[in-house]
């Protein structure tokens, strides 16, 4: 189902090309990117996680940086492991909001 606003026609394969994932991890993937939201009234159309303005990016830059698991899914508690997983992933696929910079 494609909610108005939630998704663009863009973002419907978001296959890391340029990581190793397995099949079953592929999948996965496409389910968890399936469940992101692009709108251009929250946070400038930057893909933020489902009912909130937490962008995918900045889950994504905390999480190379280093920043402790526990310490981001305090931080953000509607959070899950696998957003820490594929974050980052998602970011460095060519359907990312923005050229992705670790800081």
């Amino acid at each position: 189902m494609n909610m108005l606003g939630r998704h663009s026609g863009r973002n419907r394969d978001k296959s890391p090309s340029n990581v190793e994932l397995s099949p079953q991890e592929n999948a996965q993937f496409q389910r968890w990117a399936e469940g992101l939201v692009q709108n251009p009234a929250i946070m400038g159309g930057e893909t933020v996680f489902p009912d909130s303005r937490l962008t995918v990016l900045r889950v994504a830059s905390l999480v190379e940086r280093g920043e402790s698991p526990s310490v981001i899914l305090e931080d953000y508690p509607y959070l899950k492991p696998i957003d820490l997983k594929f974050a980052p992933i998602y970011c460095q696929c060519q359907t990312c909001d923005r050229a992705y910079q670790p800081l």
